[in-house]
This record gives C-alpha cells, structure tokens and sequence, in this order.
C-alpha cells in the first residue's frame, strides 16, 4: 500500500516539476498519468474529469478523498503486544537506569 507520506511527495514534485497547464485543464495524458501514480486503475471517466481541472486542484482533490484511516480494526492480540512490549521496555530502562548505563 502507498503510504500518504510517499503520495504527497510525488503530488508535491509532480506539481512543480511540470510546467503550468492552462487554465483549461490538464491533458488527458497528464490526468491519466497522475491517477495511475496515485491509485490502482483510472477509469475513463476518471481521466475525462480530471483532465477538465488544472493541476493544483487535481491535487487537491486527491489528497481530499485520500483515506487516511484503516479499513479494519486491529486484532485484539496486537493492543495486548503492544502493551507487552512497553512493559518490558520499561523493565529493560529501569534496570538500566539503575545500574548506571545510558541509552
């Protein structure tokens, strides 16, 4: 999966590296090519909408409906891991810190 860090990096140099588009659009092939980039498959219908806007607000309308929160929850074991993990670190720090050695 593309990380939204990574998608607004190449939104960012996409968008300053090519030159300005009209104020009429994108080119078909600019649309295409940026919804390949930012998704799976771009639709025609896609493309056609896209290349009716100029690039900022094609950006804009990507970052938009860019879901930023997961599908599914996490299992149960996985808080409970995690929980695990902090404690023994805790532990781990403690004696550290007790014994004089620095982390």
């Amino acid at each position: 999966m593309i990380s939204r860090t990574s998608t607004l990096l190449f939104l960012a140099a996409w968008v300053v590296a090519l030159p300005r588009a009209s104020s009429a659009g994108m080119a078909a092939d600019d649309a295409r090519y940026l919804l390949m980039r930012t998704g799976f498959a771009a639709s025609v219908a896609q493309v056609q909408a896209f290349s009716r806007v100029d690039r900022e607000a094609a950006v804009e309308r990507i970052l938009r409906e860019t879901r930023n929160s997961a599908f599914t929850t996490p299992p149960a074991c996985t808080h409970a891991r995690l929980l695990q993990g902090a404690t023994v670190w805790a532990r781990y720090a403690a004696g550290s810190a007790a014994s004089g050695i620095v982390h």
